[in-house]
């Protein structure tokens, strides 16, 4: 049997449709996830199979396959789960196909509850426009996605996939989230007080930070840092300082919009002619559609093509051209700058 629900991805900061297609055929037990994913998400396979048996569903004991489409489009992170969980059990005939308006977004644990996932505001803001009149999901994340819902989509939370299979079978009715109240008056209003960011951040419990560089007391890194260890609210850098080091200590210290930085930076460190771009095995299953494409509308005097080869890194990038490599990894850049400074230091002592 064959089954097709709605879901939603992010693409850098923006949301896009994901189809989420199952299918139950004959022949031996296996699962396959086909349609361009990450490792998070070929992982959901582990996930949605032990979060089925949990709730007390059957796992089908035939060959399933998955498709998340569009299949040119990477997909990433956890986010995922539960339309895999619905889509698996509509088209084993445990249960009904939902209806083509809803979307469903949420992160699985092994007994069928649900967590919260990043990037639901864009995703819901995408799914709304798309027309979707219902969407599905995590408790967490539901007045986040009903601050894009507005009047024509519905925003409902649910603790369990089982709660989002009651309700779609008309059981057990979920009531739709409202959105965060936000007073004006209150909020923008009032001055800032640098001296205690962190206050402030937990006190306003923002869904997107607009961090400077330069600041009073501490610098921009320095409150990004303290951000990160207690939010994954995205953190965007807007300054002046735009050269290679501020772009790797925005990113290192949990600045947001990753593969931007690695765009401003081969755009900077590009020579003459044609090169090769290598990136982490880990970015090269999550590189955005576009992203050489991007770099080489900014070049003038050379071009870029993105490896299929991953090189040995961490972070950032290698760029080759013929014989001669640029170790363009962060910790290239930060100790090529310590170098700098410390010539700079023995030239004025001695």
């Amino acid at each position: 049997m064959y089954s097709v629900l709605k879901s939603y991805g992010l693409n850098g900061l923006n949301g896009f449709a994901v189809a989420v297609e199952a299918d139950v055929s004959g022949g031996l037990p296996a699962f396959s996830l086909v349609g361009l994913p990450d490792s998070a998400v070929r992982e959901s396979g582990d996930r949605v199979r032990s979060a089925v048996k949990n709730l007390g569903y059957k796992w089908p004991d035939r060959h399933i396959t998955v498709n998340l489409a569009p299949a040119d489009i990477r997909k990433s992170g956890p986010v995922y789960d539960l339309p895999l969980l619905l889509a698996v059990l509509a088209s084993s005939g445990q249960m009904e196909e939902p209806p083509a308006e809803a979307a469903f977004l949420g992160e699985l644990a092994l007994d069928g509850s649900l967590r919260p996932v990043s990037g639901v505001l864009p995703m819901a803001l995408a799914a709304a426009a798309d027309g979707i009149r219902s969407l599905y999901v995590p408790a967490e994340n539901a007045a986040e996605a009903a601050e894009a819902g507005g009047d024509a989509m519905q925003v409902y939370p649910a603790r369990t996939a089982r709660e989002v299979v009651d309700a779609l079978r008309g059981l057990v009715p979920l009531s739709p989230a409202a959105p965060i109240p936000f007073d004006p008056a209150s909020g923008w209003n009032a001055a800032p007080d640098f001296a205690d960011v962190m206050g402030e951040f937990r006190a306003f419990a923002p869904h997107l930070v607009l961090m400077d560089v330069s600041l009073p007391f501490h610098n921009g890194y320095f409150h990004c840092a303290e951000i990160r260890r207690e939010s994954k609210a995205p953190v965007i850098f807007v300054s002046s300082r735009a050269d290679d080091m501020d772009v790797v200590m925005a990113v290192n210290m949990g600045g947001d919009d990753y593969f931007a930085a690695l765009e401003k930076l081969a755009v900077r460190n590009a020579c003459k002619g044609e090169g090769e771009l290598r990136l982490s095995k880990r970015d090269l299953d999550r590189v955005p559609s576009g992203f050489a494409d991007r770099i080489n509308a900014a070049l003038t005097d050379g071009s870029v093509k993105l490896s299929g080869q991953s090189a040995d890194i961490d972070n950032g990038f290698i760029l080759v051209y013929g014989d001669i490599e640029m170790n363009c990894t962060f910790r290239a850049l930060i100790n090529e700058q310590k170098d700098i400074v410390r010539e700079k230091v023995c030239g004025v002592i001695f």
